[in-house]
């Protein structure tokens, strides 16, 4: 898109693979947002990722079955996402024939690669602006969190000029960049870091 140096969004794994661009390429980079991910997660990594893996290995006879499984998440079920968006990202995620539909993310790759940058340190390498958003409540809907509050203010602490941290009030995982308030609030934040980076 012609950008050199963009402002970077994360989410979840994507937010440790923004850490990884900034912490290795930080002339491509202007910023960060960091969407409950990118600092160390409050839990050993391969606990962590042993439900999503579990999904990843799972069959599905068709597309209404994986929609239906989303649609029961304990982290979805308060009706903070929109429906047709979670249908969206049912559909976008699916792959295979039926009656073996699939998860198009290999489990062996989140195992691997996952549980690397998951341990990396890259976020307190990080010579750039960032802001992490973290929820509450973690990937099952409910504490603990993915990025604990005692870890995201040693990494604020690391470097106050160029950190900040915002806690996003009543969301889990998910719904922090899936449900209509927390996204709401990303939304603001990406915007306030361009309109920062354009003056």
């Amino acid at each position: 898109l012609g950008a050199e140096r963009p402002v970077i969004a994360g989410h979840s794994l994507g937010a440790y693979i923004a850490c990884r661009l900034a912490a290795h390429h930080p002339e491509r980079v202007a910023s960060l947002v960091l969407v409950d991910g990118g600092l160390p997660p409050g839990a050993d990594p391969t606990i962590l990722l042993g439900p999503v893996v579990a999904r990843l290995r799972m069959e599905f006879p068709d597309r209404d079955a994986y929609r239906a499984w989303w649609a029961a998440h304990p982290a979805l079920g308060d009706g903070d996402v929109d429906p047709e968006m979670l249908r969206a990202y049912a559909d976008y995620d699916l792959c295979g024939e039926a009656p073996r539909l699939r998860s198009s993310v290999r489990p062996e790759v989140v195992s691997v690669d996952g549980d690397d940058v998951l341990r990396a340190r890259d976020a307190g390498e990080l010579a750039c602006e960032a802001v992490t958003l973290h929820a509450p409540r973690g990937l099952d809907g409910r504490p603990p969190p993915m990025q604990p509050a005692d870890v995201v203010a040693a990494w604020v602490a690391g470097a106050p000029d160029r950190r900040r941290a915002v806690a996003v009030p009543d969301c889990n995982h998910y719904t922090i960049a899936m449900g209509r308030p927390g996204a709401a609030t990303v939304a603001e934040e990406i915007a306030a870091a361009v309109a920062a980076g354009a003056r």
